[in-house]
């Protein structure tokens, strides 16, 4: 009977540890999260955020990052809807925030972060003036 309450406890140890080790593993991972454009309704955020990354929001952003646009930058992307956008336009609005996961690569994530902001102001641009 001790040996089975033994057993019993050693499991939870080890299921506590795996949950630990879980959980630091994914905390670790980098995630950079920079609100970059709010607009009227999801509706246009979704809008604007597809043109976007469809007319090459990668490429334009590898382009300044490494100097060359043929190499996507991974972990790299655009939200622009389904989540809540009060922490990304506190004065209300809906936003297409770039993300970027730099865990396994080498780019530099103040300097990815920084072009694709202006990548992304300068294509929402683009896109509204009808270029």
């Amino acid at each position: 009977m001790q040996g089975v309450i033994f057993q019993r406890g050693r499991m939870k140890i080890q299921l506590l540890f795996s949950c630990f080790v879980f959980l630091v593993s994914c905390s670790s991972t980098k995630v950079a999260h920079h609100e970059s454009i709010c607009l009227d309704s999801e509706e246009a955020a979704r809008t604007l955020g597809q043109q976007v990354f469809d007319a090459g929001f990668n490429s334009r952003v590898s382009y300044w990052v490494t100097g060359d646009p043929t190499k996507p930058i991974r972990g790299l992307g655009l939200m622009y809807g389904g989540f809540d956008p009060k922490p990304y336009c506190p004065d209300g609005g809906y936003p297409v925030v770039v993300i970027f996961e730099s865990e396994g690569t080498e780019h530099d994530i103040d300097k990815v972060m920084s072009w694709s902001r202006t990548v992304l102001r300068s294509m929402a641009r683009e896109q509204r003036d009808g270029i």
